[in-house]
């Protein structure tokens, strides 16, 4: 059972039926940078990037969202509710969407997903503040190993170049530091995963 599961199991079948599913291939586009946000979505299966690039041409990574995970609801009440990125598929992806108005009835009238909602924003926040205090180390080990501790010890990754990213950081600098650090038994690479010592 998907974490998603256990959401849908707090409404009724009225309550589910205010949602539309939506399936996307990888690489497919749910929003276009500069959309307005009029709903909220929940990751099922896969995964999704809010991301945007520089002048440069390089990536920027705002957001990840994995399954159970809900995004658009810090947009859907801001002054500005245009997405700063764009919304792609990092692989086959699962979601469901509902429109702000049906959202409001949901929660007016279940505590429960009400709660959910608040608790999902709340750790919103405490997520980009850890974000935050992330890229203010100066220096990318620093960075690197303060994402370790803040993951337990144990950092799963979709691929180097989209850790870099997170990291603030460019591919071959990130790999470099990260074989010099194996060698030095300071943490284990395992497929997908980098694990403290």
């Amino acid at each position: 059972m998907s974490q998603f599961n256990t959401i849908f199991d707090i409404l009724s079948k009225e309550e589910i039926s205010l949602w539309r599913k939506r399936e996307l291939p990888k690489e497919g586009i749910l929003f276009k940078q500069g959309d307005e946000c009029s709903e909220v979505g929940l990751v099922d299966e896969g995964q999704l990037v809010i991301s945007s690039y520089s002048y440069g041409g390089k990536e920027i990574v705002y957001s990840l969202i994995g399954p159970g995970s809900m995004f658009g609801n810090n947009l859907l009440y801001a002054d500005d509710k245009r997405y700063k990125g764009n919304v792609v598929a990092k692989k086959k992806t699962t979601l469901y969407l509902i429109h702000k108005n049906n959202l409001m009835k949901l929660l007016a009238s279940n505590p429960r997903f009400l709660e959910f909602f608040l608790s999902t924003a709340s750790n919103k926040v405490k997520d980009l503040n850890a974000r935050v205090r992330l890229l203010s180390f100066q220096v990318l080990e620093e960075r690197l190993m303060f994402l370790l501790h803040e993951n337990n010890g144990s950092l799963p990754y979709q691929s180097i170049t989209s850790l870099a990213s997170e990291l603030g950081a460019e591919r071959e600098t990130l790999s470099r530091l990260v074989s010099r650090l194996v060698r030095e038994g300071t943490i284990k690479k395992e497929r997908h995963r980098l694990i403290a010592l």
